[in-house]
């Protein structure tokens, strides 16, 4: 797309990973990277490291019949299991994908809420 911001016009696997990795406000010379409309208001990036990882556990789990719901599913299984339920980095992964328009699916692993009620 001529013209168009960098990370919204790379596709939505390379705009989740740069969300999750920097957030969609990162400061430190980095661009802003758009939020498609009815997803969170603002994304906090963990980490280059932090996504690597998730990213590399989720290609774990890739089969010939992926789709952005299987990255997405895929995804949030590998955040758990490096970094647990609770933590931000599982929320991340959610807010995410949220952000690029891939929607929650039935069966995929869930988040603990950080607070309770939330």
């Amino acid at each position: 797309m001529p013209g168009a911001e960098a990370h919204a016009a790379s596709g939505p696997l390379r705009h989740w990973f740069y969300l999750l990795a920097e957030g969609s406000h990162p400061g430190g010379g980095n661009p802003a990277s758009p939020i498609c409309a009815g997803g969170p208001a603002a994304v906090s990036g963990i980490g280059i490291q932090k996504a690597g990882k998730i990213f590399m556990g989720a290609l774990n789990h890739k089969t010939r019949s992926w789709r952005y719901t299987g990255a997405r599913s895929a995804s949030l299984a590998a955040a758990i299991a490096l970094y647990g339920p609770l933590g931000p980095e599982c929320a991340t992964v959610q807010a995410a994908w949220d952000a690029v328009n891939v929607p929650s699916q039935p069966d995929e692993p869930s988040c603990a809420p950080l607070h309770p009620g939330t």
